[in-house]
């Protein structure tokens, strides 16, 4: 669980201190704004770049579109894009992440 400060550039990684792989990102637009919540996960998406995705604050379904993507590296996860929603330059975003496997090995990196 922590923040990161969007920079507005594709290729923003955000390193939560996984050996072992992400499983599940959850990220959101905390301040100055009105962005929704996303979810992308390792079952939806099981290669990068991770597209599909759900939104839990909407009654929507799971969702494609390739404004939303990011992919799932060993150690954290990149957004792949430069949306408001998710890596807007100087906007504050929270974010909640777990591990594949947080204490077994060996590693199920991608």
């Amino acid at each position: 669980i922590g923040s990161y400060v969007g920079d507005g550039t594709a290729g923003r990684v955000i390193d939560c201190g996984f050996t072992n792989g992400s499983r599940f990102v959850l990220t959101k637009k905390a301040l100055n704004g009105n962005g929704g919540w996303f979810i992308f996960d390792a079952v939806r998406d099981t290669y990068n770049e991770a597209v599909n995705y759900l939104r839990p604050n909407s009654y929507g379904t799971e969702t494609t579109n390739s404004g939303y993507k990011l992919d799932i590296l060993s150690n954290g996860f990149r957004i792949n894009v430069e949306s408001s929603h998710m890596n807007n330059s100087s906007y504050e975003y929270i974010f909640c992440s777990f591990a594949e496997q947080p204490f077994a090995a060996p590693s199920n990196a991608r």
